[in-house]
């Protein structure tokens, strides 16, 4: 893998991050092109997941939880996590203000609520800028993660 690749694959998790239609860390992310079986039903983390409103939507011992910013399916995960701000930012490769990187870590607390996780937070991402690498205001929400 070129430093190249490696930035442009470090800067994609971090923007894909800030709202993750399908990605679970430490899991495979699986967007859209998949097809799952049924209409209810929402592609997430190798496999076609049952949508829902709220819990009582879902099979015994599922919780209904956000994936995404709008989307919500039934899992057993028993966390929600998030990505929290970065407090650094430089460039990843010297001479090219489009690789940034930061330093925001992986945040994870107990489900709650009905649907579960969807926490809307304000963050600070690394981004690159006309300027440069600069810290940018955003707002990230939490998902489900095992």
């Amino acid at each position: 893998m070129t430093s190249r690749s490696f930035v442009a694959c470090i800067s994609f998790l971090l923007v894909a991050c800030l709202d993750p239609p399908g990605y679970v860390p430490g899991g495979r992310y699986m967007g859209p092109s998949r097809e799952c079986g049924a209409p209810n039903e929402l592609p997430f983390d190798d496999s076609c997941r049952q949508r829902c409103n709220v819990t009582h939507d879902c099979p015994i011992n599922l919780w209904c939880t956000y994936t995404g910013r709008y989307d919500r399916v039934c899992l057993d995960y028993p966390r929600c996590g998030y990505l929290d701000s970065d407090t650094e930012c430089a460039p990843a490769v010297v001479g090219d203000p489009t690789s940034c990187a930061g330093n925001a870590q992986w945040r994870e607390r107990l489900l709650s609520g009905d649907p579960a996780c969807g926490v809307a937070h304000q963050v600070r991402r690394c981004q690159p800028t006309p300027d440069g690498c600069a810290l940018v205001e955003m707002t990230t929400y939490d998902i489900g993660t095992p």
